[in-house]
């Protein structure tokens, strides 16, 4: 079989082969491939997420019968409880961190810059006057510095820079 144990998050695009398994290991739970692509994050301590963009995988707990998770699908394992719970997979952007692909489709400010801080690993603050804000935009693997400008060229933000922190400022908008 192919094994691997991961914490983390980790992307695989995997050919199936009866012969030799796939299989990912993470915590209390066995993922194994049905010949897909799939997604695993396992960087919060109390669940794991796992999200098929092709074709379907299994995820196995000790002593409960395994869960088929298949094309865009979500599961997500919560381990206080020792349940998995199954959904869609609307996120188009949790495969940004791999991709560096964004797609924000009236996003609210907050949540752009969330995601976007996580990816590029960055500090960048709104101010409070910017929370009602929201942002429709598609970048396409461009850098953080450029996706900022755009940003702040848009909206009309100030980029106030104090240290290790970089704080936008605005006039802001209605709820």
């Amino acid at each position: 079989e192919r094994l691997v144990k991961i914490t983390g998050e980790a992307f695989f695009d995997v050919v199936h082969n009866n012969e030799k398994p796939f299989i990912v290991i993470t915590g209390d739970l066995a993922i194994q491939d049905i010949g897909t692509s799939f997604n695993i994050n396992a960087k919060v301590s109390d669940s794991t997420e796992v999200i098929v963009k092709t074709g379907e995988v299994t995820i196995s707990l000790p002593a409960s019968n395994p869960v088929h998770v298949f094309q865009n699908e979500r599961s997500v394992y919560h381990k206080q409880e020792k349940r998995i719970i199954k959904t869609p997979d609307n996120d188009v952007n949790a495969l940004a961190y791999k991709t560096k692909i964004f797609v924000f489709e009236n996003a609210s400010l907050p949540a752009v810059f969330q995601t976007l801080n996580e990816v590029y690993e960055t500090h960048i603050q709104i101010s409070d006057s910017l929370k009602y804000c929201h942002l429709t935009a598609t970048f396409k693997n461009e850098k953080i510095e450029t996706v900022l400008q755009i940003i702040t060229e848009t909206l009309q933000l100030q980029v106030k820079d104090s240290g290790s922190q970089t704080i936008l400022e605005g006039a802001g908008c209605e709820k």
